[in-house]
């Protein structure tokens, strides 16, 4: 029956209610207050508490950022909200196929509707959804649309050159250049590191530069060079420096 508005539910027994199935017929404020005695003495009403029923099962909404291109070493981070607004919910996160959530490790986190990359690597690269639950029961939404993510390499190439050539005369000037083939623009600072046998001769942010203005004996090996920017370290391949002996002209 109605009264001011309100629908009081009659034939209910103890103090639980329940609505099964629950509709969204059943959205509304609900209070409750008891009786006892013959003839009946009511309490209070309690505070009313707000039911929301929603069409179906909610579809998170996922969101990328940055939404631009992404490098290696960049921070990536996902959001996952689910539309209505009602709290309390677990999200869950998953990466190339739905079903399994995705692994998380020390360069990824998910943290209530975030899930953040804080150092891309290619293996980063792919689609990702979401989802989420809540309730004793977990009641799970729907999935949401997926969100491409795709990590760029942030140099390609790192090549190390020896001029006049890899094979010099004693005595003779050599440089060797180290070179990265950089694709984020505007160019992140590199630190270069050119090693010969395993042991650093240069360390520079400057300069990918190594010169020798004599060489002798002690110059020959094998060189290599490493170019690292943003927790990202790639090395080229090796190089070996050989030294011609000077021809002494008999007197």
């Amino acid at each position: 029956m109605c009264q001011g508005g309100t629908v009081q539910i009659r034939g209910t027994t103890g103090a639980r209610y329940t609505l099964s199935p629950v509709t969204q017929s059943h959205s509304g404020q609900y209070q409750c207050e008891a009786q006892r005695g013959d003839p009946p003495r009511s309490s209070q009403r309690s505070d009313p508490v707000t039911l929301t029923v929603s069409e179906g099962r909610p579809k998170p909404a996922l969101t990328r950022e940055p939404a631009g291109e992404i490098f290696e070493g960049d921070t990536v981070t996902l959001s996952c909200v689910v539309e209505g607004g009602s709290g309390g919910w677990r999200y869950l996160w998953y990466k190339d196929r739905q079903g399994a959530p995705v692994y998380q490790t020390d360069s990824s986190s998910g943290t209530g509707a975030g899930y953040t990359i804080s150092a891309a690597a290619l293996s980063h690269s792919g689609e990702y959804w979401c989802g989420a639950g809540r309730g004793r029961n977990t009641s799970y939404s729907q999935y949401s649309d997926p969100i491409w993510v795709n990590v760029t390499a942030l140099f390609s190439r790192v090549t190390l050159t020896a001029s006049p050539g890899a094979t010099v005369k004693e005595g003779e000037a050599l440089n060797l250049t180290c070179e990265a083939a950089v694709n984020k623009t505007p160019r992140p600072e590199l630190h270069y590191t050119i090693v010969r046998d395993g042991e650093p001769v240069t360390n520079s942010t400057d300069s990918a530069l190594y010169s020798i203005a004599s060489t002798e004996k002690s110059h020959t090996g094998s060189y290599t060079c490493a170019v690292e920017s943003q927790g990202v370290k790639k090395s080229s391949q090796e190089l070996q420096i050989e030294l011609q002996s000077k021809i002494t002209n008999p007197s």
